[in-house]
């Protein structure tokens, strides 16, 4: 595994407990699984350049986002500071294809949880709703509650009270 924070990690990480398998005689067997953690060792070699290159990559992208100034100047800081350089010259156009996928697949994973999140609350806000109906508030007070518990503006709060206290 390739370790770019700077908190301090243990050389091996152990993964056992993770991953267990049961055959089909239906004994359970446990799969014992360690990974060494690989950094910046100052070597020059071609992990430590690695690492480098996604350190550098991690900075980019915390100054400019998941966007192609990012990748771009990851490149450019890369082959300037003589990391991976030969290897970034040659295949430049394919390792920016390659980050910019990257960068897709997170924002569609991040579209994925937004959406997962935003059906939750509305699945919490129903049932809140049900439930201050059945304990017998008053509608003004379950929309007051409501936009109090959820932070919700009061218009929002009316709105989730009015589409669920009839359900």
């Amino acid at each position: 595994m390739v370790y770019t924070n700077r908190r301090e990690t243990p050389d091996t990480l152990p993964l056992s407990g993770l991953f267990e398998s049961a055959p089909e005689d239906g004994r359970v067997q446990h799969m014992e699984l360690a990974v060494q953690i690989l950094r910046d060792d100052g070597s020059g070699g071609g992990i430590d350049q690695y690492v480098r290159f996604c350190q550098i990559s991690d900075e980019m992208r915390g100054r400019h986002g998941a966007t192609l100034k990012a990748v771009q100047e990851t490149l450019r800081e890369c082959v300037r500071q003589n990391i991976l350089a030969p290897f970034l010259l040659t295949r430049e156009k394919e390792v920016s294809d390659i980050m910019i996928s990257l960068f897709n697949q997170e924002e569609i994973q991040a579209i994925h949880d937004y959406n997962v999140a935003k059906q939750a609350q509305e699945t919490a806000l129903k049932q809140t709703v049900l439930l201050m109906r059945d304990l017998g508030v008053a509608r003004e007070e379950a929309v007051r509650q409501l936009a109090k518990r959820y932070d919700l503006l009061q218009n929002d709060a009316e709105t989730a009270v009015r589409q669920y206290w009839t359900i």
